[in-house]
């Protein structure tokens, strides 16, 4: 109610102050056509009926075309555009009412200058009110201590942050110019801040203008431009952050002035993702989602860029409470709360499982919960087959049983190809029991995605690296020659969406994760984006530990092909034959889950053996 209270005053206030303009234009065109500044007895009676009119009309148009609805203190030009439109279709409705009923005027020319006048009036006052605002701000931020800005990009994003820096009265950020590489931009002026130059200037700009920070201002970077400008940049002791990059504005409503630190995913020169959010939004909007291991990296981040799409409900499994609070949290600023439910659950509980899928009734389930860390598994050998066979099985025979249910999608990884581990025969596992139901079952969709490491995931060397570097290294790595895949989460979780709702009639997919990287180069280009080098951090290499490959494989060659499919960043997996010979019923995954069951290690771990000879057990 007070909302609405100050809204109503504020545009009170607009009317009036425009009425006040509508009086001293009408009467400013007068004295400017008649060269007289006081209007005769027999023209008054005229110029208030006049007058009156003109206030009604004017008044009206702006109202009706949201002229009131506008912000004088951020006035655009499209604001002013607007204006321009609403004093032309008043000033024709005016002169159309006089000419039918009134007839005679004084000077048809009165109401020409009077359109001139009164947009500019109308114009002026919302500029005017918006530079004293601008120069107020100015004032109050010369008491702040601020860091000494160079912009790189003078195009649309450096634009807009500017625009928002110059309007933040707190800002800690002193922009002192612009670079550009576009030769066309040399030496132009973008609001008072002049393009200083290009790239190749930028380490002489940084030292005679004692820069602190260089912010990229393209929302539409590529990796490779971020890579070069950061070479440049590391001749210097100078931070680099940017602005969050288009797919981030978009999916996840971030602000242009979010500016974040360089991650080493925007340095690993991966081509941008196309992202087709048209085909998101009509597959996602109005449908129901369930996803077991939400609140995990992976499950956390499939809720969030479903959330996003504005579906019916997303329900999240997860058996970690703490984990569930936080997304909690984070989802109360996303969406609103009849949006999600977040529900506390052990998928190896198939009945109370069963009955939250019969209550929420999902259209659509993704299987993010598992063990994933690999040398925990291979001291956990029970717990591992329990989490990640035994759930994959409930929740496969659940979903066959649920005509609501349209699809299944299990997350797999690359560890299931050869598995050399526990959590990676696990896994394979899990891939079979999809395609065989995939197979038996051609009423609803089973399908599984499997792809390699994820950056910026809970327990990945990203975050390890991290806490080694700030802890003053060194850095542990197994080997010179480790190599991993990798993909930032964000890509990985919008193309497995994709695989999800493409129409294929392939049922396993693999996610293009490009060329390998070696782990210590990762571990380099990090203690350089720490500010350090690896003379002042060191790297220790500690050999491989249980369960480790020296190098992982995307697929089987032996058993496996790949094959386009509608998006060039996924590839369908051909099968073949069944490799391992399972059915999702057979008796070796039923033995393996009873041993589970009562722990009996040692028959596990003999059992996946006989199931994976290239377990390193």
């Amino acid at each position: 109610m007070v909302e609405k209270y100050i809204v109503f005053r504020y545009r009170l206030l607009q009317v009036a102050i425009d009425s006040l303009l509508v009086f001293f234009s009408l009467y400013g065109s007068y004295v400017l056509t008649e060269q007289a500044l006081y209007i005769p007895n027999q023209y008054r009676l005229w110029f208030f009926k006049t007058l009156i009119l003109m206030l009604v009309v004017r008044l009206t148009v702006n109202s009706l075309l949201g002229v009131y609805r506008q912000i004088w203190r951020h006035v655009s030009l499209e604001d002013i555009i607007n204006i321009f439109k609403a004093v032309s279709l008043s000033t024709f409705t005016a002169v159309l009412v006089i000419f039918l009923f009134q007839g005679s005027v004084i000077n048809w020319a009165i109401f020409l200058v009077d359109a001139l006048l009164c947009f500019s009036l109308f114009s002026g006052a919302r500029l005017l009110r918006r530079y004293l605002i601008l120069k107020t701000v100015k004032q109050k931020s010369k008491f702040i201590k601020k860091a000494k800005v160079l912009l790189y990009g003078a195009g649309e994003g450096g634009d807009i942050f500017i625009r928002q820096i110059i309007r933040e009265p707190y800002s800690k950020i002193l922009i002192e110019g612009i670079i550009d590489d576009d030769s066309r931009k040399q030496g132009a002026i973008l609001h008072g801040l002049k393009v200083l130059g290009d790239r190749s200037k930028v380490i002489d700009i940084i030292d005679h203008k004692q820069i602190d920070e260089v912010i990229i201002t393209i929302p539409s970077a590529t990796k490779q431009l971020i890579e070069g400008i950061y070479k440049v940049l590391q001749q210097r002791n100078v931070k680099i952050r940017t602005v969050p990059s288009l797919y981030e504005i978009l999916s996840e409503r971030r602000k242009l002035t979010n500016i974040r630190d360089i991650e080493i995913n925007d340095l690993l020169g991966r081509e941008a993702m196309s992202v087709s959010f048209e085909f998101l939004d009509k597959a996602i909007r109005g449908k129901k989602f369930l996803i077991t291991g939400g609140a995990g990296s992976i499950g956390k981040e499939l809720v969030k860029q479903i959330t996003h799409f504005s579906p019916e409900k997303v329900v999240v499994l997860d058996i970690n409470e703490n984990a569930i609070f936080w997304l909690s949290y984070e989802l109360s600023q996303l969406t609103k709360k009849d949006k999600y439910s977040l529900l506390i659950c052990d998928i190896k509980n198939k009945e109370k499982l069963d009955k939250i899928i019969e209550k929420e009734r999902p259209d659509f389930i993704f299987h993010a919960a598992a063990h994933k860390h690999v040398p925990i598994s291979e001291f956990n050998p029970s717990e591992t087959v329990l989490a990640n066979v035994l759930c994959t099985k409930n929740l496969i025979e659940i979903v066959k049983a649920k005509k609501f249910i349209k699809k299944f999608c299990f997350i797999s990884t690359d560890k299931a190809v050869k598995p050399s581990s526990l959590m990676g025969a696990t896994k394979a596992i899990g891939e079979i029991l999809i395609l065989n139901e995939a197979n038996l079952n051609k009423d609803k969709r089973f399908c599984f995605v499997r792809f390699g490491n994820v950056l910026g995931s809970r327990g990945s060397v990203i975050p390890l690296f991290k806490e080694m570097i700030e802890s003053g290294g060194p850095i542990r790595v197994t080997s010179p020659y480790s190599e991993r895949y990798f993909m930032g989460i964000q890509e990985a979780i919008n193309l497995i969406l994709q695989v999800s709702f493409m129409s294929s009639e392939t049922n396993a997919f693999l996610l293009d994760m490009g060329d390998p990287i070696k782990i210590v180069d990762l571990a380099k280009l990090l203690i350089n984006i720490f500010g350090f080098n690896d003379k002042s951090i060191g790297i220790e290499y500690i050999g491989l530990r249980p369960g480790e490959k020296l190098k992982e494989e995307l697929y089987d060659r032996d058993h496996e092909k790949l094959a386009n499919s509608p998006h060039k960043k996924i590839f369908a997996i051909i099968l073949n034959k069944n490799e391992y010979g399972l059915k999702a019923d057979d008796l070796a995954i039923n033995n393996l889950i009873k041993n589970a069951s009562r722990h009996n290690e040692d028959e596990v771990i003999k059992k996946l053996k006989q199931m994976f000879p290239t377990l390193t057990r």
